[in-house]
């Protein structure tokens, strides 16, 4: 087998959350909103797995949003 190879730095990784009723964790919503926990929960683990988190954000369920969201962090 292969011991090592060479590579170019660490993977790095844009998160995107998407759906309208999540809110940042901490901040107040509506009754039917839930605070984001995947984001945050992965921004977080992506160090251990030897990534870099380079942005983090949440998409509401609009198309519009959502490919302007993946415009950005592409």
């Amino acid at each position: 087998g292969i011991g090592a190879v060479p590579t170019r730095g660490p993977v790095r990784v844009a998160v995107l959350t998407t759906g309208s009723e999540l809110r940042a964790a901490g901040t107040p919503g509506a009754a039917a909103s839930i605070g984001d926990a995947n984001g945050p929960f992965l921004a977080g683990f992506l160090p251990r797995a030897g990534a870099v988190c380079v942005a983090a954000e949440t998409a509401p369920d609009r198309l519009d949003d959502l490919v302007a969201a993946l415009a950005r962090l592409a």
